[in-house]
């Protein structure tokens, strides 16, 4: 995100995760909805146990507010909004999306919105006719 900055410039961007299928309310349109300008970022997530060929625990945490914090029931979806503003505050020169949504979530500006519809993983082979499934089901 951070070399692509000269072209995407300074505003909130969508960011999608090629490896997962959603059906459903499309997920980008939903996130544009339900965006405010206080957000740093705004993610789409689907409960755990909707969370379909997921492997582990969940991501997130949801409060009354629509705030995220670690370690929750609620997987992060794939999909996003978000500000790329903190980004300068990171120094290494590869990382994880993660850092920065700590940093958000360290300053209460980072927030989540449940999808409202069915969720894969994608990103295993084994995945594959599960994902399917949930599309032809």
């Amino acid at each position: 995100m951070r070399n692509a900055l000269p072209l995407l410039g300074r505003g909130p961007v969508m960011t999608l995760n090629p490896d997962v299928v959603w059906t459903g309310p499309n997920p980008l349109a939903a996130l544009a909805d339900a965006w405010r300008d206080d957000m740093h970022a705004l993610l789409a997530l689907v409960p755990l146990e909707g969370a379909t060929a997921r492997i582990g625990a969940g991501d997130f945490a949801l409060d009354q507010d629509g705030r995220i914090s670690r370690k929750g029931d609620f997987v992060y979806a794939g999909a996003q909004i978000i500000r790329p503003d903190l980004l300068d505050d990171i120094p290494e020169k590869v990382f994880s999306l993660n850092r920065l949504w700590d940093l958000m979530i360290a300053q209460g500006s980072a927030f989540g919105m449940i999808h409202k519809g069915g969720w894969c993983d994608v990103g295993r082979p084994d995945a594959i006719p599960l994902a399917e499934t949930l599309l032809h089901g």
